[in-house]
């Protein structure tokens, strides 16, 4: 290419001003040095005889002041993007580097000082002050009016009660700190983006404010508090787990599992008038400072264009002189959980296993929640690896052992589960109980876990501690009328639900419970081990699960959804107890009680306590680093139950001689399954029952009868994303038995049952209130019952089908009086019948709720008619199909 001409020769009409960007200087194409303020053409002239293009004349930088413009970049790249919330606390950088330092902070900052793009705005200060009507309600206030000058009163405003008395404060100190030219002028403008003050050492570490005067990215002053400790180089950020909760599995690498080094502090800062102390801005929280989150505070603190202007109530603006002054108060916490007051939850996966070591769940299911306490349970855990032989149960509770060893999950984490059947963890402890006693030592299993019969002395179902009316585990047992068992692992479930059979409802009772850490149980002493907790209302099915794997340690862990914490016993247990009688808040907060990002606890109480048998606590207590367990190869590539090769056990000649009175009905049943699955291959392919699955779509409790789901093609390093567990939670389907059901959130039966199935005489509360006693068939009425409807107290006595009335029966309305006696099909009046009481035609216009205003409301999407307007909005399911409400018509002329 022809050299470019001289610039002087070019005419003016063919060249533009370039602005220059302070003092950089540009290079042309042929290597001359341009300054700033030349002339540069746009294009060079074509040679003669070349028919190209003409070519640009492109300025390149030089590569100092390229390197200089990505650092810069790098800078502004650190700020946040803006949030919705205008006064919550966040950390400035989640993500900062571990290799950030002091020298880097410097370079940033002067960087930023002399970023090009920054143009000085005038502020003009408010100098108003208070009218005579003002200064009056001023003076009202002047008790409760504070001066930035009083360390006293805001040190007892940031460091609030801990309330625990594992929680125990270090040491406190302050940083104070004057801006004398926040602003400038338009010939000495303050540049700086941000700002920092002093450095101060409390508890150790050292502190100071950074102030973005700017704002961070946003139009309003920014402000956090840094521990400067934490971003040195030289600073670790993680330590080895000297003793972890859970062991390891001798032979795994366990490296990346290393503990996150943490300190918990309170902090609050305050911005004043340095002329006028009593006006100022106070900010308060808690937090929790890493070097994965070294700085904390608000973004949003003051809007730039509104904090100088004095508001009405304070005696002289925020900004007088362009003066502000800083004062932050910081108390540092001895927190031996290395918890609490963690804001940054975007990995929750990760920061389980930085912080507990710990693998965790999601879904609050009630199956894991009676899981995972047996298989922290060293004795158990203990009977599970030593298991040779290739058995349903053991299989998956092998393969929810090895998830807990290996610490792994499969990228089907976190994937909520479908149509999870409302139950509780002792439900499901049992189910498993007796699916072991059919694979294990039958000696060795009883001796852990006993039987979890109620009606031999297990304190679970129908033998649950009576709680209502007791302050404490303790004083439940003195009064128990029954004989007690006394396994090796206790466990005791508290009565947490009641059922008012005048009002016809059910209700969850929160009445505080103290649980006792020792127990006495017919001489035997025991200490608490584990607690399960039920949270929401009754109807929810969010379990927890509480363990604190040994005695010598005062800490507790959490298994939530989808992370594991480390709690106090206060946080773990006493917080759980109940509600006092006094009426104090059901509701408390988890964490800081200042965050705008606090979690509730939603009436969680405990319902289920475990204990450990004192002579057994040696053993417990007994902690190793590592264990050994030859895993099954099946167990590490993820593979499905080998169900081709379990063993079967020949009935006995007594269960033989046992199922025979069942025969008939045994037939009946399997001829009515081969009839429907003739009617289903005529209707075609039908969704199929999918059982329940844990948080990684790996089956959790299911029939062992039961085929399991087609799967889709394994990954081949998809480590622990096995199925996990085909544990049957009945009996097989060709077996008449007498159960009781009375768990926690279900309906409560007790009665005669086949298979799953209600079947024969039995008493039926459900969740809603309705009351039957009667004959079953298959899971419906059928036969001769007597049915109390909850929403209208209406009673219906006679004859059943399939659910519904059909036959002879007597209705008796309990509003009215009425009674109808007559021929009833498929729910419906149908032939004959009597009707006795004071109803007149008129008066069936009438809501047959109130039977005072008109029915003038039909339900959507049934289209019953039955109600007012004001009793139809009180319903939630129709009285007369039991179909949901999904909307109220309002209609007119209805009678």
């Amino acid at each position: 290419m022809a050299a470019p001409p001289d610039l002087a020769s070019i005419a003016p009409t063919n060249i533009f001003s370039f602005q220059p960007l302070g003092d950089h200087h540009y290079t042309a194409m042929d290597g001359s040095l341009l300054d700033g303020n030349v002339q540069i053409p746009p294009l060079a002239p074509t040679p003669p005889g070349d028919m190209g293009p003409p070519t640009p004349i492109i300025p390149s930088l030089p590569e100092a002041l390229q390197e200089r413009r990505r650092s810069t970049d790098r800078a502004r790249s650190r700020s946040d993007t803006p949030r919705p919330s205008l006064s919550r606390s966040r950390s400035r950088s989640p993500s900062r580097s571990s290799h950030h330092s002091a020298s880097d902070d410097a370079e940033s900052e002067h960087e930023e000082s002399q970023d090009p793009r920054y143009q000085w705005r005038p502020m003009v200060e408010d100098k108003s002050e208070p009218c005579e009507d003002e200064m009056v309600y001023i003076e009202s206030r002047a008790a409760t009016e504070h001066s930035a000058t009083e360390d006293t009163y805001f040190e007892e405003q940031t460091f609030f009660e801990l309330d625990d008395k594992n929680l125990k404060p270090l040491s406190s100190g302050r940083i104070e700190w004057l801006i004398e030219r926040f602003n400038g002028t338009k010939e000495e403008p303050n540049k700086e983006q941000v700002m920092r003050s002093p450095i101060v050492n409390v508890g150790g570490y050292d502190w100071r404010i950074v102030f973005y005067p700017k704002g961070n990215s946003t139009e309003f002053l920014s402000l956090y508090l840094e521990c400067v400790t934490m971003q040195q180089p030289e600073f670790a950020e993680f330590e080895t787990f000297e003793q972890p909760p859970f062991p390891f599995l001798a032979g795994e690498n366990t490296d990346t599992i290393r503990k996150r080094r943490s300190v918990a502090a309170q902090i609050s800062v305050v911005m004043y008038n340095p002329a006028e102390p009593r006006t100022y801005d106070f900010k308060m929280d808690a937090h929790r400072y890493s070097k994965h989150s070294a700085d904390y505070g608000w973004r949003y603190l003051a809007h730039r264009d509104e904090f100088h202007m004095r508001r009405h109530g304070q005696r002289q603006a925020l900004l007088r002189n362009d003066t502000l002054a800083f004062k932050a108060y910081i108390r540092v916490i001895d927190d031996p959980t290395s918890c609490i007051w963690a804001h940054d939850n975007s990995d929750r996966f990760k920061d389980s296993l930085l912080t507990s070591s710990l693998r965790p769940f999601a879904g609050q299911l009630p199956h894991l929640a009676a899981l995972i306490p047996l298989l922290h349970f060293q004795p158990f855990r203990a009977l599970i690896t030593q298991h040779r032989e290739v058995t349903n149960t053991v299989y998956k509770l092998q393969t929810l052992l090895w998830k807990l060893y290996s610490r792994t999950h499969s990228v089907g984490y976190g994937r909520r589960p479908e149509n999870v059947e409302t139950t509780d963890a002792i439900s499901c402890l049992r189910a498993v109980r007796d699916a072991l006693g059919r694979e294990l030592d039958g000696s060795a299993l009883e001796k852990l876990l006993g039987s979890l019969d109620p009606e031999k002395g297990a304190l679970v179902s129908s033998n649950r501690l009576q709680t209502k009316t007791c302050s404490s585990i303790q004083e439940a047992i003195n009064k128990h009328a029954t004989p007690i068992a006394t396994p090796v692992l206790l466990a005791v479930e508290l009565q947490r639900q009641d059922f008012d059979p005048v009002a016809r409802k059910w209700s969850k009772l929160t009445n505080r419970v103290e649980v006792d850490q020792f127990l006495t149980v017919d001489t035997q002493l025991y200490e608490l081990y584990s607690v399960v907790t039920h949270r929401g209302d009754l109807h929810s099915n969010k379990h927890n699960v509480y363990i604190k794997p040994s005695s010598r340690d005062i800490r507790w862990y959490a298994y939530e959804d989808r992370r594991v914490t480390a709690k106090t016993h206060k946080g773990a247990v006493e917080d759980h107890e109940g509600v006092d009688s006094n009426g104090a808040e059901k509701d408390k907060r988890r964490d800081s009680p200042c965050s705008h990002t606090s979690d509730l606890v939603e009436g969680e109480v405990i319902y289920l306590a475990m204990y450990v048998r004192h002579d057994f606590h040696t053993q417990h207590n007994v902690l190793a680093k590592e264990e050994a367990w030859d895993v099954p190869e099946d167990i590490r590539k993820g593979l499905d139950f080998p169900k081709q090769k379990e063993s079967k056990r020949a009935p006995t000649d007594a269960e033989e001689a046992a199922d025979i009175p069942f025969r008939v009905e045994q037939d009946r049943f399997e001829q009515e399954l081969r009839d429907n699955e003739a009617m289903q291959a005529a209707l075609g392919p039908s969704t199929p029952d999918w059982p329940l699955t844990d948080e990684e779509g790996d089956t959790v409790m299911s029939d062992a009868e039961d085929d399991p789901p087609p799967h889709a093609s394994q990954t081949p390093d998809m480590t622990a994303s096995s199925t996990l567990t085909h544990i049957p939670t009945k009996p097989s389907v060709c077996r008449k038995w007498h159960a009781t059901i009375d768990s926690l959130g279900h309906d409560y039966y007790r009665g005669s049952m086949f298979g799953d199935k209600y079947q024969g005489h039995g008493h039926l509360v459900s969740m809603s209130g309705d009351e039957y006693v009667g004959a079953f068939y298959q899971g419906k009425q059928e036969g001769q019952g007597k049915m109390v409807y909850a929403l209208t107290g209406n009673v219906y006595e006679g004859q059943w089908l399939a659910g519904q009335h059909h036959g002879h029966g007597t209705l008796t309305e309990v509003a009215t009086g009425n009674v109808f006696e007559g021929g009833w099909k498929e729910g419906k009046k149908h032939g004959q019948f009597v009707l006795r009481g004071l109803v007149t035609e008129e008066d069936r216009g009438l809501c047959t709720i109130c039977y005072e205003r008109e029915m003038t409301t039909a339900f959507y999407d049934c289209g019953h008619v039955l109600a007012c307007r004001e009793c139809a909005a009180r319903i939630d399911n129709c009285p007369i199909c039991r179909r949901r409400v999904v909307g109220r018509l309002q209609l007119f002329g209805a009678r």
